[in-house]
Formats: C-alpha cells, structure tokens, sequence
C-alpha cells in the first residue's frame, strides 16, 4: 500500500514516495558518427577444458607426459585451432570486412556502419563548460584569500612564493594548517 501525502500529514513525517526526477536534455539524442577503438580487445578464455583435462591427466600420472599423449594432442589441436581463428579474425578487422551473422561487431566495422548511414544530428559538440556555480565560488575563495592577507597587512614575499611553488600556508580556525595555490 502506497501512502498518500493526506495520511503522512497527519503522521508528520516524510514521503514514502520515491523522488521523481526530471530529465533535461541539454545535447540532442543522437550517436557520434565514429566509435573508439578503445575497450575492442575481448579476452575469451579458450581451450580450458582441454587444458584442465590435461591437467588432471598430469596429476593423476605423476607428471608423466607419455601416459597423457591423448589429451597434450587434443589441447594442441585446439591451441592450433584457436590461433588460426584469432589470425582469421585479425586479417578480417585490419580490412573492415562485414561478417554476416557476427554478433559483435569491431569498432571499424562499426565506423564503417556509421559512415554508410551518418545520423544527422551528430555534428553537435559537447561544449566543456564549467557550470556557473563553479566560477564564481572560485572567485569567491580568491576573493577571500586576498581580503585575509590585506587585513594582516603581511604580504607574502616574492621569494617565498618561489621557495613554496607560489603556495601559502594559512591557518583556518587555527585547527589545521593547509598549503594552497595563489591565483594572482
């Protein structure tokens, strides 16, 4: 049963209801035309069981390589095999080729997706901005630092600006002394 806000009145409590949020679109929704080439590289485990098979076989017989030909033959065929895809694969993404029926896709063979059918409203560009808030609670602290060294009346030399790499330590409620950049 969901409370109503009628019934929390009377309670003098809080909402149970969860917090609606609200979505702002600031860009418009739309894929970029190219796709990293960044987080490609997928490490498949390949040939485990063969090899734990081996393994076992190796256990069982004291390490003793002639009892276990069988499955050292297996494990090489699958080695082989694995290797020669992975080439295969390899060759394949170098070119760009589609591979029908693929369930994943390379980033080039992305791209080249991408490029056969461009989304229009890509060409706009995420603007790095700070937001408003940001600046001006900089200009704030600058503000002041600056106020606390006029009122001192002990302007930091120029020297130990460079001794310090331009940094000052100043005392906040005498509790802790901390060491932070001059912006002048």
């Amino acid at each position: 049963m969901i409370y109503t806000p009628i019934l929390l009145k009377k309670l003098n409590c809080r909402r149970i209801l969860p917090k609606e949020w609200k979505f702002r679109e600031i860009l418009p929704l739309a894929l970029k035309n190219c796709v990293s080439s960044k987080y490609d590289r997928v490490n498949p485990k390949i040939c485990v069981y063969e090899m734990t098979v081996l393994l076992a076989c190796l256990k069982k017989n004291e390490f003793d390589n002639s009892e276990c030909s069988e499955e050292v033959k297996a494990f090489n065929e699958c080695f082989e095999k694995e290797r020669a895809a992975a080439q295969e694969l390899k060759n394949s993404l170098k070119e760009g080729l589609l591979i029908p029926g693929s369930n994943r896709l390379s980033f080039s063979q992305v791209n080249q997706l991408m490029q056969q059918w461009p989304h229009p409203g890509a060409t706009v560009s995420r603007i790095k901005r700070r937001p408003p808030w940001m600046a001006s609670h900089k200009t704030f602290r600058i503000k002041r630092k600056l106020a606390k060294a006029q009122r001192v009346n002990k302007p930091v030399p120029q020297w130990f600006r460079l001794r310090t790499g331009n940094r000052i330590r100043y005392n906040v409620k005498r509790r802790h002394w901390r060491r932070t950049k001059l912006k002048l």
